[in-house]
């Protein structure tokens, strides 16, 4: 007789089980090891479970900010069961994300946020656009209770208007960058936050009938803060644009490109002091892209290399921040050997870029991470989103923490044990042994575990043996 016990594990446990055998027990058991959350061990990438406005469209997380290991808020948007882009926060608590109301312009007007950045866990923003007729600029406001939409300028009201990053020095000095369009082109924009209200700020285009477009914006003090983007040269070919505001006016500083004749962009750029910055992208290298960093050392923008998993797939980098001068993370994606997006993170320790190993929810299907925010060494939030069937699209958010790889099962028992004896008086008789053993699970997988016992035939000195269904197994 087999008696078998599955069990499920999410901490590590251990478990005693007592069986009345009329035998002798052999027992196994079999696991798998899996990372747990924990006080110390070794700092990887790992999923963290997020919700979904929606279980039947796209969710996407397209900025995050961390404050702390405590406070962490994400923004995107998700489509509505009438079809409509509707803005999606959700926040971390320092165990679980949930899902934070936030408000929309309209139920039947495209409502999505590009950008979010936090001083405090009461004091945030997050930035995006919505759509009544042409792109509007959308900003809301977070005061440690609610979201709420404060009011911000456009300048135009026939074209599109997209704010793509915002941050924040102090709460009454804060920059939102991004474009609006002219009729022919796309041109920079740059707003300022005083305390009071938003405002246009004069920000310089590669040219006025240039594509330009500025995606990420990062302060190091008042005076002194970077924007990140693409702007077209003479020829068409969209380059490296970087603006600096030094206190008084928004300038471009020269950025160096891979080739005059392929396409390249910034898509995110952080500083850890004045004089070390980074901005990432990507660049076109024949038809796939390729992944792109630069480094602001104080003086001048220089080229540092970051790995590619190969130069005939897309490796792209679209968010990247950093916790001092030796450590910062990049994420993005690359496309696998199957033609599928899969998460990509690359780290900097201060000489070069390497890759970090990242999860991915599904296989064969993609995962892009979107952006990244760092507080330590030792603890950053990617946010992002990966398909599953159909339309559906749910939100995707790795960790960076500490953990520790669990540990095995084991089985102790007894080495030997004795039946009581019996007197022979021809009659059927019964001896019973209680046998005592430990099953400790340290895998903290939640995958549960299998005991089977089974017994042997008794044989005596005369190898006279007993009928099978002599002995029994129970517990």
């Amino acid at each position: 007789m087999i008696h078998s016990r599955n069990g499920t594990s999410t901490a590590l446990r251990r478990e005693v089980i007592r069986f009345a055998a009329a035998v002798t027990v052999i027992a196994s058991m079999v696991g798998v090891s899996h990372p747990l959350t924990a006080a110390a061990g070794s700092v990887k990438w790992s999923t963290v479970p997020s919700p979904n406005a929606t279980t039947t469209q796209a969710n996407h997380l397209n900025g995050v900010a961390c404050t702390s290991t405590s406070f962490c808020i994400a923004a995107g948007y998700y489509v509505s069961s009438s079809g409509y882009d509707q803005t999606l926060i959700e926040e971390w608590n320092g165990t679980s994300w949930s899902i934070v109301s936030s408000a929309n312009t309209s139920a039947t007007q495209n409502n999505s946020l590009a950008g979010v950045t936090c001083l405090t866990a009461a004091d945030c923003w997050a930035v995006g656009s919505y759509i009544p007729s042409v792109a509007k600029t959308l900003v809301e406001e977070w005061n440690g209770t609610s979201w709420t939409i404060v009011s911000s300028p456009n300048p135009t009201t026939t074209q599109a208007n997209h704010l793509n990053g915002v941050t924040c020095v102090s709460a009454t000095d804060c920059w939102a960058v991004g474009s609006y369009g002219t009729g022919s082109t796309d041109q920079t924009l740059v707003e300022e936050w005083n305390g009071t209200s938003w405002s246009i700020a004069s920000s310089p285009d590669t040219g006025s009938t240039q594509w330009n477009q500025l995606n990420a914006v990062t302060c190091v003090t008042s005076s002194d803060c970077w924007a990140a983007g693409t702007g077209a040269d003479s020829s068409g070919y969209d380059q490296t644009l970087v603006e600096q505001w030094n206190g008084t006016a928004w300038s471009i500083v020269t950025s160096p490109d891979m080739s005059s004749t392929e396409s390249e962009t910034l898509t995110s750029v952080t500083c850890a002091t004045s004089a070390s910055c980074w901005a990432v992208g990507y660049y076109q290298y024949g038809t796939p892209n390729q992944t792109l960093s630069e480094e602001w050392n104080g003086t001048a923008w220089s080229i540092v290399a970051t790995p590619d998993t190969s130069n005939l797939v897309n490796n792209e980098l679209s968010g990247v921040s950093c916790s001092g001068t030796t450590f910062c993370m990049a994420t993005g994606y690359v496309v696998d050997a199957n033609g599928y997006d899969q998460t990509l993170v690359e780290e900097w320790n201060g000489t070069i870029w390497n890759f970090v190993s990242s999860q991915n929810s599904l296989y064969l299907q993609t995962n892009v991470l979107s952006s990244v925010s760092c507080t330590s060494t030792s603890f950053c939030m990617s946010t992002g989103y990966y398909t599953s069937a159909g339309s559906y699209s749910p939100t995707l958010i790795e960790e960076y923490g500490l953990f520790c790889t669990g540990g095995n099962l084991s089985l102790t028992m007894p080495s030997s044990a004795s039946f009581p004896g019996v007197t022979l008086n021809g009659t059927t008789q019964t001896s019973t042994l209680p046998i005592s053993f430990t099953v400790d699970d340290e895998t903290g997988t939640a995958a549960g575990w299998n005991l089977s016992i089974s017994s042997t035939t008794f044989t005596n000195a005369g190898s006279k043996s007993l009928s099978t269904s002599a002995s029994t197994v129970t517990g």
